[in-house]
């Protein structure tokens, strides 16, 4: 298996529904804690994106596949994957996992964006530059 970018998210009681498992709507938010933390790590956080460079990375695209419910108490670690890096659109798949077992999995389509008027523009440089590098990364450890 490739290398990704992992982040732990805790099931809580928030999260789920009155059977104890994940509400579907939480796990679509865990999917974008998980995104949002992945864009920090690449040093670009959602509040200097959103904030000072006024750009949007809104999901236009998203599968999901839940073939085991999460249940309260899970320590569920989202498994980010990148398969595509295009100029202004990039396609993270994240696998989520407990204990090994497969539990999750999301396939999303994002887009850079204007924050003004929500056109699309390029990925900064040094940012596609980093996504190229995991994708080329990952591509070289599959083959």
């Amino acid at each position: 298996m490739t290398e990704a970018f992992t982040v732990r998210q805790e099931i809580r009681f928030a999260h789920c529904d009155p059977a104890k498992i994940i509400f579907f709507p939480k796990a679509l938010e865990l999917l974008n804690n998980a995104t949002e933390d992945f864009f920090g790590a690449m040093g670009y956080p959602f509040s200097r994106m959103h904030g000072p460079l006024k750009m949007g990375s809104p999901t236009v695209d998203l599968h999901a596949e839940f073939k085991r419910p999460l249940k309260l108490g899970d320590q569920a670690d989202f498994m980010i994957y990148v398969e595509h890096v295009g100029t202004t659109s990039l396609r993270l798949r994240t696998a989520v996992t407990v204990g090994g077992q497969l539990y999750i999995t999301f396939t999303s389509v994002l887009v850079c964006t204007n924050a003004e008027d929500h056109s699309p523009q390029p990925w900064p440089d040094d940012l596609r530059a980093s996504l190229l590098a995991r994708l080329e990364k990952e591509e070289r450890k599959a083959s």
